[in-house]
């Protein structure tokens, strides 16, 4: 249940974007909220704010502007060292880095993080899926009756020979 909780929480914890900003008197949360370009707070470019920099940016003035980041401070397909070579790092506390990177510098608590919550929401739905399908595969042999009812027992005894790892394999791999 932890590990449910980290999962689901995942943006909270390891997350590129700011939890909190608080900016000139206003409140902005970009974690949940639209993204915020570089010209809300007052820099040179138009595209996403790199919260990392702002809060250098702001720890330079003595305006009041503040903001929370993550524990984590970057995302799972995020390069966590930008312009230097690919190659995996060992952890760094003081980046963030709490596992290191991976050979082309993502974080590796970011990717497991993320990858964790992934897996859960593909197990989620293929549980659903197969419940949805058995249920109304009963309930329609159980209406039916007769040689619908047959006929489908014999595929599902045929399915059902089928060994279970090969068919995640072969669904698993077809929508990749």
């Amino acid at each position: 249940m932890v590990l449910v909780g980290l999962a689901i929480a995942a943006e909270l914890l390891v997350n590129s974007r700011a939890l909190v900003v608080r900016y000139e008197g206003r409140w902005f949360f970009p974690t949940y909220g639209r993204i915020h370009t570089g010209r809300e707070f007052d820099l040179n470019y138009d595209y996403e704010v790199n919260y990392r920099d702002l809060k250098k940016h702001f720890a330079t003035q003595p305006s009041g502007n503040w903001l929370v980041l993550a524990p984590v401070p970057f995302g799972p397909l995020e390069n966590a060292y930008p312009g230097e070579t690919f190659k995996p790092r060992p952890p760094d506390w003081e980046r963030g880095n709490y596992l290191g990177t991976d050979q082309i510098n993502r974080d590796i608590l970011a990717r497991l993080l993320y990858g964790f919550r992934n897996a859960l929401i593909f197990a989620g739905c293929f549980i659903v899926l197969t419940y949805l399908i058995g249920i109304t595969l009963g309930c329609l042999m159980g209406y039916f009756g007769g040689w619908f009812d047959l006929l489908v027992q014999r595929l599902i005894e045929i399915w059902s020979n089928i060994p279970f790892l090969f068919v995640v394999i072969k669904i698993g791999r077809a929508h990749v």
